[in-house]
């Protein structure tokens, strides 16, 4: 079954015909649609581009904001460890319902980020204030995360007191 080759379209010879008016706006009509769907495609690149752009700053702006929540619920933790091991001795030197800030040891490896603890002793419960401070470079504004902890007196015994971690509050 083979097709001679002088039926086959492809082989066919057209004699050359001047090029009418109508051929010439068909060029033009698939010229535009070429066009047209160019910039559909170019439409839809950039709009994935500002799909990612935006996805990556607000992936930025999460993991700063864990890392400054991270920091301060850390000094916090510290803090009550150290609350923990001392008993009571350490606590009872603080003022009665006023804010004493205290100084943290542990160096913080983020740039510009400043990690505070505040300790307002109650009658029966302590409640530790950790503030994670930070100043991007350059700029006058600054991103601050807070995470209040509580603990509790619990009586060990008749005449020592001891501070148990209760967990977080609001």
């Amino acid at each position: 079954m083979s097709i001679r080759l002088r039926r086959q379209y492809i082989c066919l010879r057209l004699s050359p015909m001047p090029i009418d008016h109508q051929y010439r706006e068909q060029q033009g009509i698939i010229s535009v649609g070429a066009l047209c769907l160019l910039l559909v495609m170019m439409g839809f690149g950039l709009a994935l581009l500002y799909f990612v752009q935006q996805m990556w700053s607000d992936n930025q702006a999460y993991q700063q904001e864990m890392t400054m929540r991270l920091a301060a619920e850390s000094a916090v933790e510290c803090q009550a460890a150290d609350f923990e091991r001392s008993g009571s001795r350490q606590v009872e030197l603080l003022p009665l319902n006023q804010l004493q800030r205290l100084a943290i040891n542990r160096p913080v490896d983020v740039d510009g980020l400043e990690v505070t603890v505040t300790v307002v002793r109650q009658s029966d419960s302590l409640l530790l204030i950790g503030c994670a401070l930070w100043r991007p470079q350059g700029e006058n504004w600054e991103h601050k995360k807070i995470v209040r902890g509580i603990m509790r007196k619990y009586a060990d015994t008749e005449e020592e007191n001891r501070y148990v971690w209760c967990g977080w509050t609001q």
